[in-house]
């Protein structure tokens, strides 16, 4: 199963993707526009 969470509720951009047993995740702080940094994160987490 896959999953992928996010969070943006502050100013810290957390999120996290789960495949099978393996976790991946990234945050960034300080961030003012989550809908620019929220494709970048998470096309990271994919690679």
């Amino acid at each position: 199963m896959v999953w992928l969470a996010i969070d943006t509720a502050s100013d810290k951009a957390s999120y996290a993707l789960k495949v099978g047993d393996k976790l991946y995740t990234r945050e960034k702080e300080g961030v003012t526009s989550h809908a620019k940094t929220i494709l970048t994160l998470i096309e990271e987490l994919l690679v």
